[in-house]
């Protein structure tokens, strides 16, 4: 690696220690067992310093723990002499002579209560400056190796990487250091008293793991210095990760991004030094990128009347950016802006395109009107978020902006069959869009989008499994314009007070009445609704009493969150019959189920009114030694009540879209299935085929709870009791 500088030389190996006067002396040859100890080059890169090439040594007194196989204590060896390849002599107890057997060591030894195969390492949540070289105490090494000939020969590789940063010590003025950030785990932590460690047997670190850390630059370290250089061990990432270097201030905030840098290809491997150093041009680079934005916000608020915001907390005042009402900044970037319903009256100003880093924007509800800017329309945000986060705006107001007009109607209604079933009689998956032109069926973008839904639709267990049970059929439904709330084809609107749109289902049975594929009816029959449009509303479903349902799924930014939706919507809600497992209802209120919503719950078997283990619905999988793993038990909180109605499992597909189905959802599915494809249903061969979901998960990890964005909630569906062939009558429309 180039320009690694001089001190690398004193990588990461120098563990000087004095020797205590109750140990005894060894020369190597005072034992029939003799320890080595080697640097494994295939771990880490040798690094060209000018014509000298530096590499790793060990350092006199360094001390390695190691382990016999099946002993779970280590004894203490230390090095004899300095060098790549040192010998090793005991502390304390030598190791006993074991031909053959395997043993384990690891630099540094650290005392613990863990034993092996779990290893100890320091926390490095945060972590110091170490006079312009790596920190030799964090850089963790292991070993394994068989004993022969009485000799043990331990090749040592590399768990951490280092990232190095030369800065100029002027862009450190009033910090304390650095805070750094990064898209995967970062570093292992002890959380709760429990430690991180690293499994010797499976080769793996374990623990609590978090993607930030401190990096502390006492100033009177610097202070007769221009440039400082900073190493930092952190684990090994994929060539995926982006690390993002903060300045750690004084008064304790840590906004002002200095860098931003994304992994080489290959990703940061262990073992290796990166050179990401910080020049004095990238640094004011990134303050004038940050200044523009910060004047795009106060442009914004002078425009649209920021004085008489209903929220305009800390707009436009001192405070990190991240403080101002309704803005997210990490990474030293504005990333969202969330203003709906906040009383913005006005025009948006130009400069809101400088808002390059800009991936989420909600300001409907609002009274803004005027010309969209020709520099927003040109941004980079305008093109990859969309206008959806602005659209909307109360009765009498809207935002102007080109348009396209369809003119071709001639595909609209034409079926796609896009599978046919091979076991049972078939199942019906029609899938439709709406605010898709002429011109995005033309170019197949419609087509694209739709294989995507079948392609979720089918992603998650038991419709994995079962897929082959199923007719997927792909209608052209061709809208006017392509945006959501004007002339569609299903007159999809905006409902505030849900913040969920509003389409009118009555057409989706019109087009499925029209078709031979489903047999001019709608039982049985599961429809995706694709919404075209990245608008923040939440998707929702619709059911009736023969079967038929409408789930209306946003299809935005690129589909990213399209495979989250139709498995809430149209596998929880459309197919599955499942009730909501999130709660949204301030305060306790009690839950109070109707007779449609106790029929809902008694259908699909995922929540109940009860607590009592031997009358829940699921109470069968309590005492099921096979669904340990799972954590099923009583969880109080389900279908928007946070008491008097409880679920299955802590978390799941239709609490916090992930985690799978649980056990309850998935028999419910399973019988759906097998019942309505014209087969029987039998639990024993549930539990057969339920099998590769009690093996494939680790539901102790999967059924911890977490939190969700708004869009991905849905909203709550509509259940009407009567059959879809009655709903035009019924609904007077």
């Amino acid at each position: 690696m180039k320009n690694i500088g001089i001190y690398i030389g004193l990588l990461f190996l120098v563990w000087s220690m004095s020797a205590c006067t109750d140990e005894q002396s060894f020369d190597g040859q005072n034992g029939s067992i003799r320890v080595t100890g080697v640097i494994d080059q295939s771990s880490r890169t040798v690094y060209d310093v000018g014509e000298d090439a530096v590499v790793v040594s060990w350092d006199e007194g360094d001390l390695i723990g190691l382990f016999p196989e099946g002993q779970s204590r280590a004894i203490r060896y230390k090095a004899l002499t300095k060098g790549k390849q040192v010998d090793f002599a005991p502390v304390d107890t030598p190791l006993e002579k074991k031909e053959g057997g395997e043993f384990y060591a690891y630099y540094p030894h650290v005392e613990s209560a863990l034993s092996f195969p779990h290893l100890p390492f320091r926390d490095l949540f945060t972590q110091s400056y170490c006079e312009d070289h790596p920190d030799p105490a964090v850089d963790f090494m292991y070993a394994k190796s068989q004993m022969q000939n009485g000799e043990l020969h331990l090749h040592f590789s590399h768990l951490f990487t280092f990232l190095k940063l030369n800065i100029r010590v002027e862009l450190l003025d009033n910090a304390q250091g650095l805070f750094v950030r990064s898209v995967e785990p970062l570093i292992p932590v002890t959380e709760e008293g429990n430690l991180p460690y690293f499994d010797m047997e499976k080769e793996m670190v374990c623990g609590v793991k978090y993607n930030h850390m401190w990096y502390l630059i006492p100033a009177d370290k610097i202070a007769d210095k221009e440039v400082v250089t900073c190493y930092l061990a952190v684990l090994p990432t994929s060539e995926d990760n982006v690390i993002t270097f903060f300045l750690f201030k004084n008064d304790g905030t840590a906004d002002q991004a200095i860098l931003e840098r994304k992994a080489p290809e290959g990703g940061f491997l262990p073992g290796h030094v990166y050179d990401l150093t910080v020049d004095e041009m990238e640094f004011e680079d990134v303050m004038m990128v940050q200044q523009r934005e910060k004047q795009a916000l106060i442009d914004l608020y002078n425009a649209t009347d920021g004085d008489n915001w209903i929220n305009h907390e800390n707009w436009c005042s001192d405070k990190p950016l991240y403080e101002w009402y309704g803005v997210e900044y990490w990474d030293g970037r504005v990333r969202s802006l969330s203003l709906s319903e906040n009383g913005l009256t006005g025009n948006l100003p130009a400069s809101l395109a400088n808002l390059e880093n800009l991936n989420y924007m909600n300001l409907t509800g609002n009274r803004l009107s005027g010309n969209v800017p020709d520099e927003i329309l040109a941004s980079k945000w305008w093109n990859e978020v969309g206008f959806g986060g602005i659209l909307f705006q109360q009765e009498g107001y809207k935002l102007i902006f080109p348009t396209y007009e369809s003119t071709d109607y001639s595909m609209d209604g034409s079926v796609v069959t896009l599978q046919t079933h091979t076991v049972g009689d078939g199942l019906k998956l029609v899938i439709f869009g709406d605010a898709y032109s002429d011109r995005l069926i033309a170019d197949g973008t419609y087509r694209s989008h739709a294989e995507q839904a079948m392609k979720a639709f089918f992603s998650e267990e038991p419709y994995a499994s079962f897929q082959d049970y199923f007719d997927v059929y792909m209608v052209n439904v061709v809208s006017r314009n392509e945006i959501l709330g004007e002339n569609t084809a299903f007159q999809t609107s905006v409902e505030f007070e849900r913040n969920t749109f509003v389409t009118n289902p009555l057409m989706v049975i019109d087009y499925c009445y029209k078709m031979a594929e489903t047999n001019y009816q709608t039982a049985d029959v599961t429809t995706i609704v694709l919404l075209n449009s990245s608008a923040p509303f939440r998707s929702n479903c619709s059911m009736w009493s023969d079967g038929f349902s409408a789930a209306f799924c946003l299809y935005g930014q690129g589909g990213q969150d399209l495979e989250y939706l139709i498995h809430h919507e149209a596998c929880g809600h459309g197919f599955g019959k499942l009730a909501d497992e999130y709660t949204e209802f301030e305060g306790y209120y009690p839950y109070s189920a109707g007779v449609e919503e106790l029929h809902a719950i008694n259908e699909s078997m995922n929540i109940d009114v009860t607590s009592d283990p031997l009358q829940v619905s699921w109470g069968y999988f309590l005492s099921d030694a096979r669904y340990a793993n799972e954590k099923i038990g009583i969880y109080e909180g389900a279908d928007y009540y946070p008491k008097g109605v409880y679920r299955a499992t802590e978390n799941s597909i239709m609490r916090y879209n992930s985690g799978g189905f649980n056990a309850p959802s998935r028999q419910s599915i399973y019988r759906r299935i097998m019942e309505k494809s014209g087969g029987m249903y039998n639990f024993e061969e549930f539990l057969k085929y339920d099998e590769i979901n009690r093996q494939r998960i680790d539901w102790g990890v999967v059924s911890r709870s977490i939190s969700m964005p708004e869009m991905l909630k849905g909203a709550s569906p509509i259940r009407y009791n009567y059959p879809a062939s009655e709903a035009r009558s019924r609904l007077g429309k």
